[in-house]
């Protein structure tokens, strides 16, 4: 399954197959979170930054904006994903929270 998932993330397009199936050979968790969940908290130190690619289901990235309203950003489905920054900037904390 996430051979298969990988294959529809457009952004893994350009790799090839063999390069797709060792991400998924190497990929450190599946996680399953509840409705509800918050996947990542704005603000909040991340301690191993990682990559998530949503299999099922969706999720919501949100910003809390300085006078304390939640802004919803974007709505993330099936083979979209969301961290990545967070990884490649070396950044310590999300600029935006995810909710499942």
């Amino acid at each position: 399954e996430g051979a298969r998932l990988l294959d529809e993330v457009e952004a893994l397009a350009p790799l090839l197959q063999v390069e797709r199936l060792e991400l998924a050979r190497v990929a450190v968790a599946i996680l399953a979170f509840q409705p509800g969940e918050e996947v990542l908290k704005q603000g909040v130190a991340i301690p191993e930054p990682m990559w998530y690619v949503i299999s099922e289901g969706s999720c919501i990235a949100h910003q809390t904006l300085p006078d304390g309203q939640r802004q919803d950003i974007r709505e993330f489905f099936r083979a979209q994903h969301f961290g990545e920054w967070s990884i490649l900037r070396g950044e310590g904390c999300m600029r935006y929270g995810v909710e499942v």
